[in-house]
């Protein structure tokens, strides 16, 4: 199975769109899978790294027009999770990204034109006090950042 028909026919017959986020202590920023969903894109052929949406869903009947539904672009390096049902990342990731442990999240597999690899990545500190920092430090940050990769 191919990554169009995988993501148009295995994820709604075979796996759930919403799973619960679990938070972690791990030093990462990629997030992990029920082992169920990760077993079934290793048979689809779809080997790590994917592309994957989540979206946070709120309790029924919450969502009106004017409130719209936060949604983030998250990277699945091939971790499983340790409780089925559960989407796991690192406490600092969800903190970015506004999510408290226990949330609802919908699950959505971009289009493959969104999942383009790239070429190169900018880092720009914010202030002065930041750019020595990173100078200072820029073996450490090149070792951090590729360790994410």
């Amino acid at each position: 199975m191919d990554y169009d028909a995988f993501i148009t026919r295995g994820l709604t017959t075979a796996h759930p769109r919403t799973l619960r986020l679990s938070v972690t202590a791990e030093k990462s920023c990629w997030v992990n899978l029920p082992q169920s969903l990760a077993s079934s894109l290793y048979d689809a052929g779809l080997q790590p790294p994917q592309l994957l949406q989540i979206q946070e869903e709120g309790p029924a009947g919450t969502r009106t027009a004017h409130t719209a539904a936060r949604s983030a672009y998250v990277g699945w390096g091939g971790g499983v999770s340790r409780q089925p049902g559960t989407l796991e990342m690192s406490a600092v990731l969800a903190g970015c990204l506004k999510l408290q442990p226990g949330a609802v999240l919908g699950l959505r597999w971009p289009p493959r034109s969104l999942g383009q690899a790239a070429t190169s990545v900018t880092v720009e500190p914010l202030g002065s006090s930041d750019w020595e920092v990173l100078e200072a430090n820029a073996g450490h940050m090149e070792d951090v950042m590729l360790s994410q990769a």
